[in-house]
């Protein structure tokens, strides 16, 4: 699976925080760090599932199985982030 934003998604960083505006729309989301971490990483070039899970495991010394799971769910829930199978 890739992971993409869409293309009507601004993003501001405020302190630890993300927050994205959907310009469609006019939704806005606030991310906490994490979520923004992961939304940054797909920003800057289109990640897949993998990619994101294995930059993270490095970073923060976690299992693999354990940031997969939180990346899948944190995925699912953001209607910005666009799914390619």
């Amino acid at each position: 699976m890739h992971l993409e934003i869409i293309e009507e998604i601004f993003s501001v960083e405020l302190d630890d925080k993300k927050i994205i505006l959907d310009s469609k729309t006019g939704n806005y989301f606030e991310l906490n760090s994490v979520g923004a971490e992961i939304v940054s990483l797909i920003q800057e070039a289109p990640k897949s599932l993998d990619e994101t899970v294995e930059h993270l495991a490095n970073k923060y010394e976690v299992k693999k199985d354990f940031i997969k799971k939180d990346v899948l769910e944190f995925v699912e829930e953001c209607i910005f982030i666009e799914k390619i199978l």
